[in-house]
C-alpha cells in the first residue's frame, strides 16, 4: 500500500526519542540537555527490541530495525545521506511515517574527495608514481584543469558541494537533472532527457545520483558513449551503474579510468573484474564517512523544524526517494 509522503510532513509532538547503531550513544550525547521534555533510549549494539519500538515515537540509525512495521513510529531520521534502504519500506507501509536524513558536512568531504582524485589524474600522479618506480625522468603532459568541463549527474546537495570543489580547482561545471532546472552552483545545467545532456568534451563524469527505481542501471553506454577519454567517478550509489557497460566504456576509451567509492555489492566478491582492472581505483565507501555531529546537527534542525510546525528540510519525498 503507497502512501502520500506529504501526508506525514507534520508527526505531532515527539517525546521518545529511540537512537539505534554505532553512532546512537555520541548521538544521544551532544542532544544533551537541549530538548526539554525528549526522552532519548540508546541502543548501541544489537538491534532494538520490541519494547524499544514499543517505547518510541521516532527513531534513528541507519537501517530500519525488525519488527518497525508494527511500531507505532512516526518519524525516522536516517543517520546517512542515502536513503534507498530505508525509503521503499516506509512508502509501503499502511500509515504515513516522516522520513528526513543526515547531510551535515557531506557535500564539502564529497567535493574534496572528488577534487582529490580529478587532480591526482590531471597531474598524472599515478603515473609519475609508475616512472618513479621505473627509474624514469619524463615530463607528461601539462595539468587539465583549468577549463576543463566536469559533468556531474544530480544537482542536490551533494552535486553541488562536488561543483564548487571542482570550479575552485578552475573546472567549469555541467550539471545534469531530471527537469533542466538551473542550479547556482553548476556553469550550467542540462536536463537528463535531453540526450546532449552528457557533453562530449567532457573530462570528468561525476555521478552523485540517489538510487531509485529510475536511476537502478540507468548510467551505462548511453552516458559513456557520449565521452572521450573521461575520468568516471562514482560517489553516488554503486547500482546506479551498469558494470559491464563501464567495462565496455574503458576498453573502448571513452573512459580513461574509473574511480568508484561505491559498488553494487559491498564488499564485492572476490571475483569481480574490477579488483584488479589497471584501469579502475576502488576506495571503500569512504568519500564522506558520516560522523556523530553530522547526525546531532541534522537530527537538531529537523527536530527543531518539527517543533515550529514547519516540514523539516531534510525531509525525503517517499514516492521519489530522496
Amino acid at each position: 500500500m503507497n502512501q502520500d509522503s506529504s501526508a506525514a510532513t507534520h508527526p505531532g509532538d515527539i517525546h521518545r526519542l529511540l537512537l539505534s547503531g554505532p553512532l546512537a550513544e555520541q548521538v544521544a550525547e551532544r542532544l544533551g540537555t537541549a530538548y526539554p521534555g525528549l526522552e532519548t533510549r540508546v541502543v548501541s549494539q544489537g538491534p532494538p527490541s520490541s519494547d524499544d519500538l514499543a517505547w518510541a515515537d521516532a527513531y534513528t540509525g541507519f537501517r530500519l530495525p525488525e519488527g518497525f512495521e508494527r511500531s507505532a513510529i512516526v518519524w525516522v531520521h536516517a543517520m546517512m545521506a542515502g536513503v534507498d534502504a530505508l525509503a521503499p519500506a516506509l512508502r509501503d507501509l499502511p500509515r504515513p511515517v516522516l522520513l528526513t536524513r543526515t547531510v551535515g558536512d557531506m557535500p564539502r568531504k564529497m567535493g574534496l574527495y572528488v577534487l582529490a582524485y580529478a587532480l591526482a589524474d590531471a597531474h598524472h600522479l599515478a603515473e609519475y608514481r609508475e616512472q618513479q618506480a621505473d627509474r624514469v625522468w619524463r615530463p607528461l603532459d601539462a595539468p587539465r584543469t583549468g577549463g576543463a568541463l566536469a559533468t556531474i549527474l544530480g544537482t542536490g546537495e551533494i552535486g553541488a558541494g562536488v561543483a564548487e570543489a571542482l570550479q575552485g580547482a578552475g573546472f567549469d561545471t555541467c550539471g545534469v537533472n531530471r527537469t533542466g532546472h538551473e542550479h547556482p552552483a553548476f556553469s550550467r545545467v542540462a536536463a537528463a532527457t535531453d540526450p546532449n545532456a552528457v557533453p562530449r568534451e567532457t573530462n570528468v563524469l561525476v555521478n552523485t545520483l540517489p538510487l531509485t527505481l529510475e536511476t537502478t542501471g540507468s548510467i551505462g553506454m548511453s552516458i559513456f558513449g557520449r565521452v572521450e577519454g573521461a575520468l568516471f567517478i562514482n560517489v553516488g550509489r554503486g547500482a546506479s551503474v551498469a558494470m559491464d557497460d563501464l567495462r565496455r566504456a574503458l576498453e573502448l576509451g571513452h573512459l580513461r579510468h574509473a574511480v568508484l567509492d561505491v559498488l553494487p555489492t559491498e564488499p564485492p566478491p572476490a571475483d569481480a573484474w574490477y579488483w584488479d582492472h589497471p584501469q579502475v581505483t576502488l576506495t571503500p565507501h569512504i568519500a564522506a564517512v558520516t560522523d556523530a555531529g553530522d547526525v546531532a546537527r541534522s537530527l537538531s534542525a529537523a527536530l527543531d523544524d518539527l517543533r515550529s510546525g514547519r516540514t523539516p528540510e531534510s525531509s525525503v519525498d517517499l514516492a521519489r526517494g530522496y
